[in-house]
Parts: C-alpha cells; sequence; structure tokens
C-alpha cells in the first residue's frame, strides 16, 4: 500500500476489484457490488491512510446509495476535500470521521446533508465554533460523539448560541472535563439534549451557581452517565434530583461509591433521588424503590450525618425497626444421633458436611459394622419419625442432605434374599 491514498481508490480496492474478491468475500464480512447491484449501503474503511476524495466521477458511482460510511483513523485533514465527498452522500445517515487530523478551521461552508442522523467526531480536538459549522448543515441531526477531544469553552470563537437544535443525545466521555460549570456551559449550547454520556471525565463535584448551573435551565435532560469520574460526595448526587425531567443515570466506580457493597450502592442512590426510574441499565418498580428507601432509613437511623432525604422519607414509611443480624456463615459441621437397633448401637457424633455422602457411609461402617454396600440408611428430620427419607451412598457432598443439628441416622442392613440357583436338580423321594 502507498503511504497515503484517495477514497475512491481505497473504496475501489475493498469492495470492487475483482483479484481481491474471492479472497476478501472469504475473510470480512464487507458489501461487495456483485452482491449489492444498487450499490453499497456501508462502507467501513479504518487505518487506511486516506487523505482525499480523489476520482471523482468514480465516486459518484460509490456513494449513491451509502448509508453509513466509517472514515475513522485515516489522514484526512482538509474540509474542501470533505465538502466534495459530503456533496456526494445524498442518503447518508450516518457518518464517523473520528481521529483524522482535520484543520481546526472550517475554511468552507459544507453542503447540507439532509439526511444525516448520526455525527462522530472523537478525537478531532476541534473548537466548538467550528463544530457550529459543521453541524449547521446536518438539519436532521440526532446523535453527536464528541469524546476523546479538549474543549476550550472560553474561546473568543465560541458563539453562546446553540450548536444544534436537534441534537437529543451527546457523548462527552473522556474529555478531560473537571469543572461542572464547564460542563453545564458546554450542555446548553445543545438546548435539546435529553441524553448525556460523561463517563471517564476527572468531574468531582456537581454543584449550582451561574445561570448555566441551574437544573431548570436544562429541562430537557433525561438520562446522564457519569460512570468513572472523580464524584466523592453525596451532595453532588443529590443535586441530581434537582434536573427536572432526569429519570435514568449511570453512576459506577466512583470514589463515592467505594465503601458500600454493589446491592448497598443501589439501596443509597434509589434512596436519594426520588424521580430515579433507571439506574444503571435496571428499572426501578415500586418495591425495589420501597426497599431502598427502608434501607436509607435505618442506615442512618442512629447517625449524626441524617441527609435531608432521612426525613422525607421518615414522613413517608415512618419508624422503622432495625433488621435482627442473622449469622449466614455456612455450618461446617452438625450433631447428629446414630441408631443402629440390630447391633444395639447408639451414639451422638459430629459429622463434616463438607465431606461425601460416601464417606459418611463408610463412617457408619467403622461404627456399626455393617457393610457399606448391606446398608440402608434413614435420615429423620429433628424429633418427627414421620418427616423420614432414605439416603444412598454418592460424591455428592453431605450438605445436599440438608442435616441440621438433632437429626436421626438410622442404619439397617439390607435383607438377604435366598434364590435357588439356576438349573439345581429337583430333589427325588424313593420308596424302597
Amino acid at each position: 500500500m502507498a503511504a497515503t491514498c484517495s477514497l475512491a481508490e481505497r473504496i475501489h480496492e475493498r469492495y470492487f476489484d475483482e483479484n481481491e474478491f474471492v479472497s476478501e468475500f472469504i475473510l470480512d464480512a464487507s458489501p461487495r457490488k456483485k452482491l449489492l447491484p444498487r450499490g453499497l449501503e456501508m462502507i467501513v474503511l479504518n487505518h487506511m491512510q486516506i487523505r482525499d476524495v480523489g476520482d471523482t466521477e468514480r465516486l459518484d458511482e460509490y456513494m449513491r446509495s451509502v448509508r453509513d460510511l466509517d472514515l475513522a483513523w485515516n489522514d484526512i485533514n482538509e474540509w474542501e476535500e470533505l465538502s466534495k465527498l459530503f456533496s456526494r452522500l445524498p442518503v447518508l445517515s450516518n457518518l464517523n470521521l473520528s481521529f483524522n487530523p482535520l484543520n481546526k478551521m472550517v475554511d468552507v461552508t459544507p453542503p447540507k446533508m439532509e439526511r444525516l442522523s448520526t455525527l462522530i467526531l472523537n478525537g478531532t480536538n476541534l473548537p466548538v465554533s467550528s463544530i457550529q459549522a459543521i453541524v449547521s448543515a446536518c438539519p436532521s441531526l440526532r446523535e453527536l460523539h464528541l469524546s476523546h477531544n479538549e474543549f476550550n469553552i472560553d474561546d473568543p470563537s465560541t458563539s453562546e448560541q446553540p450548536v444544534s437544535e436537534t441534537v437529543t443525545t451527546i457523548h462527552l466521555n473522556h474529555c478531560g472535563l473537571r469543572d461542572w460549570e464547564h460542563v453545564m456551559r458546554l450542555l446548553s449550547l445543545f438546548p435539546n439534549k435529553r441524553t448525556v454520556y460523561l463517563s471517564e471525565n476527572p468531574i468531582t463535584r456537581i454543584h449550582t451557581g451561574s445561570s448555566h448551573l441551574d437544573p431548570a435551565t436544562h429541562c430537557t435532560l433525561t438520562a446522564i452517565t457519569l460512570s468513572k469520574t472523580e464524584i466523592d460526595d453525596w451532595e453532588s448526587i443529590d443535586h441530581l434530583e434537582h434536573f427536572p425531567s432526569l429519570q435514568e443515570v449511570r453512576l459506577t466506580c466512583t470514589p463515592v461509591l467505594e465503601k458500600f457493597s454493589d446491592e448497598e450502592r443501589v439501596h443509597m442512590i434509589t434512596a436519594r433521588l426520588e424521580k430515579l426510574k433507571v439506574l444503571n441499565g435496571s428499572i426501578i418498580t415500586d418495591e425495589q424503590r420501597e426497599t431502598s428507601e427502608r434501607f436509607f432509613i435505618r442506615y442512618f437511623q442512629d447517625r449524626d450525618d441524617k441527609p435531608p432525604h432521612y426525613q422525607r422519607l421518615l414522613e413517608k414509611h415512618g419508624n422503622i425497626e432495625k433488621l435482627v443480624k442473622v449469622d449466614l456463615t455456612p455450618q461446617l459441621k452438625v450433631r447428629l444421633k446414630l441408631v443402629c437397633e440390630e447391633t444395639n448401637f447408639k451414639c451422638d457424633v459430629t459429622a463434616p458436611v463438607n465431606r461425601s455422602i460416601a464417606e459418611f457411609f463408610r463412617f457408619l461402617e467403622t461404627q456399626t459394622g455393617i457393610q457399606a454396600g448391606r446398608m440402608r440408611v434413614f435420615h429423620c428430620r429433628g424429633e418427627n419419625i414421620l418427616s423420614t427419607t432414605e439416603i444412598r451412598p454418592s460424591k455428592q457432598a453431605f450438605h445436599t442432605t440438608h442435616a441440621e443439628d438433632g437429626d436421626t441416622f438410622m442404619v439397617q442392613s439390607k435383607p438377604i434374599v435366598s434364590r435357588k440357583r439356576a438349573g439345581a436338580p429337583k430333589s427325588e423321594s424313593s420308596d424302597h
């Protein structure tokens, strides 16, 4: 392969080159002209050293039916080349230009991409003003990926005007965002956002302050992801309750949750956020909410640092008795009564529950003198002689018998059945 190449050449090589058709058809599932006579609908060309579009006449033929175009990790930098490409994508729905060295300044007016609904610009480090210029050519855009970018919201070229009125889902993962005001100013440029992803940002605190920070100004926000952030105080989580439409939260791997078990984390978050309906992808049922709120009350009953939610939940549920602590440590041994009337044997023994039932039979053999193979053993639960179960030797652990302290195991010999030998001569009587 050459160091750099055009898009038209790479499409021809990958999807239409007859010499490569057979081998590539076996190795990947990319669409081919022979398979799609109406033209390609999806093109994926990552890490292909593409720098320009190349032969535009050939490109017109290739691109007329393309709906999904993925050109991530190439060498595209000129907006003039991209404008040539955009004008040849009449039905494009999804476009990925991630990790291309795009020029920071959009020096052309991009042609309209009327049907584009998803635009992925991860790792391009474009300023907000350039993103505005691109998005303005996408009147149907719904989802915008801007992860792995560094944003300077104080850049003088950044306008207060919205970047997009149509975008409802925005990805801002791993963008080095620390200050919550910075985050909110950035999100205010998308006034109709509904779902926001902010994972892997070093955000330490969620708070109020300027007009950008007022949750009421973000009234369309319904879902937010804050996993792998540096949030370390519960007041930040409480602040999420002030977003009027927020119903879904993803929050994992953050310092504030470290000392709690997975179940406790669910309870602590659910009880604090009254409007929450989905947590980490799981629907919060009415039963789950009640369980979490009762846990929250019990947790803070004897503590001095009761949060404001405590009084609200106390008024809702009233005083709740503490749960009795039950030792659920697995029992390693059980105390049993052994009885064998045939040998007049009675004894109290302690049996390890992790040994096999077959080993228990061999132990009984040493105690009763009855061979394990000729032994019948009956398990009587407690004093109830009617609750009796015969057990048989096996490799299963003894605890599978569900024996408890005080149970009785009765041992008997199997009856010996006398059988006549086949073919034995009948006895004859003679009269003399």
